[in-house]
C-alpha cells in the first residue's frame, strides 16, 4: 500500500496519504501533506511531529469556514466517485451539519416545501452533490408529507452525475400557522 515505513505509523497519516494520491498528488508530496495535516490538525503533540503546529502550512488560513470545508468534502467525494459512488460517513456528517445551519432542523419556517428544497439544493451544491432524481412536485402541494430523494455526485461532465448509492435525502415537512417546518438530513 505505501512504500514508506515508520515506527508506530498513525492510521490517520496512512489515510491522508491515500486521499492525497487519490486526488492526484505524487506519492512524495502526498506523504508531506499527510504528515503536515496530522501534525498541525490531528495530533500536534505527537512524538512524530518535530515543529510547532503553526509551522505546518505557513501562511495558510485555518479550515473554519463552510466554503473551505465544503470544497474539501466535494474534492474528496469527486475523487472517490472514480472508484465508487459512496458518500463517506464523515462527509455525510459535515453536510448534515450544514443542513442544520441552513434551518433544516425544524427551527426555521419556510414559505413552502419548495423553498426549503431550494435551500437544501444550495447546501448540496457547495458540497458537490445534486439531486439524483426528479422530485415529485405534486407531493409538495400537500400540507404535510415526507420524501426520500436520491442524490448524485457532480462530475466534470455536468450531464453525467454519478448516483450516490449509500445516501439519500430524507425530507419531512409540516405546514403550521407560522410557516412550513422542515426537517431534512442525509441518511
Amino acid at each position: 500500500m505505501q512504500s514508506r515505513k515508520a515506527e508506530n505509523l498513525p492510521k490517520d497519516v496512512e489515510r491522508y496519504v491515500e486521499e492525497g494520491k487519490a486526488q492526484g498528488l505524487p506519492e512524495n508530496q502526498a506523504w508531506a501533506v499527510a504528515w503536515s495535516r496530522y501534525c498541525k490538525y490531528k495530533n500536534p503533540g505527537s512524538p512524530h511531529c518535530q515543529k510547532s503546529p503553526s509551522q505546518y502550512f505557513p501562511g495558510r488560513k485555518a479550515f473554519d469556514s463552510l466554503e473551505s470545508t465544503a470544497a474539501r468534502v466535494a474534492i474528496r467525494h469527486m475523487a472517490a466517485t472514480a472508484v465508487g459512488s459512496k458518500l463517506p460517513t464523515r462527509d455525510r456528517q459535515k453536510i448534515n451539519a450544514a443542513l442544520i445551519r441552513a434551518g433544516m432542523d425544524g427551527n426555521t419556517r419556510f414559505q413552502s416545501p419548495g423553498m426549503g428544497l431550494a435551500k437544501i439544493n444550495e447546501v448540496l451544491q457547495v458540497f458537490g452533490v445534486e439531486w439524483g432524481e426528479t422530485i415529485n412536485s405534486w407531493a409538495l402541494n400537500q400540507p404535510k408529507g415526507k420524501l426520500s430523494v436520491d442524490l448524485a455526485s457532480q462530475t466534470s461532465d455536468p450531464f453525467s452525475p454519478v448516483q450516490i448509492e449509500n445516501t439519500a435525502l430524507s425530507f419531512h415537512w409540516d405546514t403550521l400557522e407560522s410557516g412550513v417546518e422542515i426537517i431534512a438530513y442525509l441518511g
